[in-house]
């Protein structure tokens, strides 16, 4: 004779196939009908509502503050192609650019018919992005803008040869 086997948990003992029946209970629900979480939520009291709708607005307010950072490349005269630590933007000057870190920069500057100008930039750090303000500067729900400008002027002659019209004599 064989040995008896228990049926697995949910499997009634007939095992000819009878299905048990899910109470709202194995779902969260509770006998009233309403979901746990509905129920924890209805039992508040109103203080307890102000203080959530209080901390929503404190984490609103601290999540707004940003800073800004960005370089500001003018050039006498407008128009040339700028490249910054060897990526070219698309843009010619005036041109604004964010950057992150405060670094020393490789800027080049190309105007056709200009001399091509290559400057090291220092981008230092200001004391109020020094740790640990600069935490507090994103808290605040005020945007902070650092700007740098850069103004070149550039150099008539070499460089790029300025572009001719078609049909012009030389």
């Amino acid at each position: 004779m064989s040995a008896a086997i228990a049926p697995p948990a949910g499997v009634p003992a007939s095992g000819c196939g009878g299905a048990t029946v899910a109470r709202p209970a194995d779902f969260g629900i509770s006998s009233s009908g309403r979901s746990r979480r509905a129920e924890r939520v209805a039992s508040r009291t109103p203080q307890q509502g102000w203080r959530a709708v209080l901390l929503s607005i404190v984490a609103a307010l601290a999540l707004s503050g940003c800073v800004t950072q960005q370089l500001v490349i003018r050039t006498n005269p407008p128009g040339a192609a700028v490249t910054i630590d060897g990526q070219a933007l698309k843009d010619p000057t005036p041109v604004t650019h964010p950057f992150l870190w405060y670094k020393t920069m490789t800027i080049r500057v190309e105007h056709p018919g200009y001399q091509p100008l290559e400057a090291q930039e220092r981008i230092w750090t200001p004391w109020w992005m020094i740790f640990p303000l600069d935490g507090l500067w994103t808290l605040l729900p005020v945007p902070f803008k650092d700007e740098r400008v850069f103004t070149y002027t550039l150099q008539r002659g070499g460089g790029v040869p300025p572009t001719s019209s078609p049909g012009a004599t030389p």
